[in-house]
Formats: structure tokens, C-alpha cells, sequence
């Protein structure tokens, strides 16, 4: 049974013991002095008490409805915005692991092999990350937003965009490090490019961890 019933049970049951205190007291107090019509003006007293009562019961009874559907109705809209942060996280999560794989896997096959890649394989694969920075930086901004967006519903904006600003910078590090390893004379630094998904993977993690797990846990404690 939900607590709103347990209220409006307690409510009524509260309400006719009143009554019922109110009816056998009266009927005493006019059968004391002796009134020819006790049990007419007791009724008579008990329904005026009980015309007010119902309509303060009534009232009382309809904003607990109320606050219950006004609780039930933000909780669904909580739950349609932590979906779309969800799927964007999955959306970006999924295109950023991929290129992190990618480069993991040519990473430890350098790591492992006595001859060095191929400077042109090497060229080729940067380029088609670099190619791809546009994407997943639209993917991360569309990320942030989104938890943004579900930050001015649940009244913390300012708190939100001062929390995701270590992360924002976390991303901007991780493009500036892939960009600046292409952009010198020798071929990309892989060993660099290879540390900045890394670091960034970790603030993902956390980005996760906070956003999304914490904000999720906390829908179900409703």
C-alpha cells in the first residue's frame, strides 16, 4: 500500500472516531439536561460537524492527490532526460572507444614488433582520427548538454556547469594533445596520443560515476 493511501486511510479513520466522539458526547450532554429531542440535535450537530469536516477532508485528501501526481509526473520527466543523457553517452562513448581500441591495439603491436611500423601506416591512421575529432567533440557537446538540460529542471544549473567544466577541459586536453602530435615534422607520436585517450577514458569513467550512475541510484530511492 503507498504512503498517499496510508494518509487518506488514516484520515478517514481519525475523522470518524472525531465523530463518533462528538456524537456520544453530545447525546450525553443533551440527555444530562434532560432536551426531549436528544437525538435529533445530536445529529443535527454531528451532521454540521461533519458537512465542514468533509469539505476541509476533501481539500486535504485532493492536495495529497496532487503532490502525488506532481512527484510521480517530475519523477517520469526525470526519467525521459536521464535516458537521452544515457543514449548520448552511449552514442559517444561507443565512437570514442573505438578509435581508443584501434589505436590501443597498433599502439602494443609497435610495442611488441622489433620493426617499426610503417611511417605511412602510422600517417594514414592518425588522419583518420584527426578526421574524426569533429564528430566526437559534437557527440561530448551534445553529452554535456543534455545534463545541462536535466540540471535546470531539477533547479542546479549553476552547480552542473561548474562540475562538468573538469571534464570539458579533460576533452579539450585530448584534442589538443591528438592535434599537436601531427603537427610537427616527424611522424604523429603515438605514445602521446595513446596517453591522452587514457587520461580522457578516466574522466569518462567519472563523468559516468556522476552524472549518470549517482543521478540513476537516486531515481530508484524515490
Amino acid at each position: 500500500m503507498s504512503d498517499i493511501q496510508n494518509k487518506i486511510i488514516n484520515i478517514i479513520a481519525i475523522t470518524m472516531a472525531i465523530g463518533f466522539f462528538c456524537f456520544a458526547s453530545s447525546w450525553i450532554l443533551f440527555e444530562f439536561k434532560g432536551s426531549s429531542n436528544s437525538l435529533k440535535d445530536t445529529w443535527s450537530i454531528v451532521s454540521s460537524f461533519f458537512s465542514g469536516g468533509a469539505t476541509l477532508i476533501a481539500a486535504y485528501i485532493a492536495t495529497l492527490l496532487f503532490n502525488d501526481w506532481r512527484e510521480q509526473h517530475n519523477k517520469n520527466i526525470d526519467v525521459a532526460f536521464i535516458n537521452q543523457i544515457l543514449r548520448n553517452f552511449e552514442d559517444f562513448d561507443l565512437m570514442f572507444s573505438r578509435q581508443y581500441i584501434f589505436f590501443q591495439d597498433l599502439f602494443y603491436e609497435m610495442q611488441d614488433s622489433k620493426v617499426q611500423l610503417d611511417v605511412d601506416r602510422r600517417k594514414l591512421v592518425y588522419e583518420d582520427l584527426k578526421a574524426h575529432l569533429p564528430e566526437l567533440h559534437i557527440s561530448f557537446l551534445t553529452l554535456t548538454r543534455s545534463i545541462q538540460t536535466l540540471a535546470i529542471i531539477n533547479n542546479n544549473f549553476i552547480d552542473t556547469v561548474d562540475s562538468l567544466k573538469v571534464y570539458k577541459s579533460a576533452f579539450r586536453d585530448f584534442k589538443q594533445k591528438v592535434l599537436d602530435s601531427g603537427n610537427q615534422q616527424t611522424p604523429p607520436n603515438m605514445l602521446i596520443i595513446f596517453h591522452a585517450f587514457r587520461d580522457f577514458q578516466d574522466s569518462l569513467v567519472k563523468l559516468e560515476r556522476n552524472f549518470i550512475i549517482k543521478r540513476t541510484e537516486s531515481l530508484k530511492e524515490k
